[in-house]
């Protein structure tokens, strides 16, 4: 991979997370996804390597973010930086007052996450 498009990567996505992230925290996620995917939508697809690598990349922003790792955020960063994650569908599932945290975020076709069922008590895709 070329190592200006690595830093170029680098680059673009700090300069998303505290847009998506605001979004993410004051909007409903059908407005927070819509604005990834315009983001995402102007971006080249990726070959799966070049995803894994940017999937990389965005796990190591998420984890440095000051409001700790999202899986949601992640979600919105790679649909904003590959055109093929800004066609798929986004997942997510919410547990409810007795389940083990607030939920998971994903993308793909599947209804769970690496094909595992998963404790949900509602999924929304979008």
């Amino acid at each position: 991979m070329n190592p200006f498009r690595l830093g170029w990567d680098l680059v673009c996505l700090f300069r998303r997370v505290a847009r998506l992230d605001r979004l993410r925290l004051s909007e409903g996620p059908r407005r927070a996804v819509e604005e990834a995917r315009l983001l995402g939508h102007s971006c080249r697809g990726r070959l799966p390597r070049e995803r894994r690598l940017l999937q990389r990349q965005i796990s190591l922003i998420d984890r440095l973010w000051r409001k700790g790792p999202n899986c949601y955020r992640r979600v919105l960063l790679e649909i904003s930086m590959d055109r093929g994650a800004a066609d798929e569908i986004v997942r997510l599932g919410f547990r409810g007052a007795g389940g083990e945290g607030s939920g998971h975020a994903w993308l793909g076709g599947q209804i769970h996450p690496d094909g595992k069922p998963q404790p949900y008590d509602a999924i929304v895709s979008i």
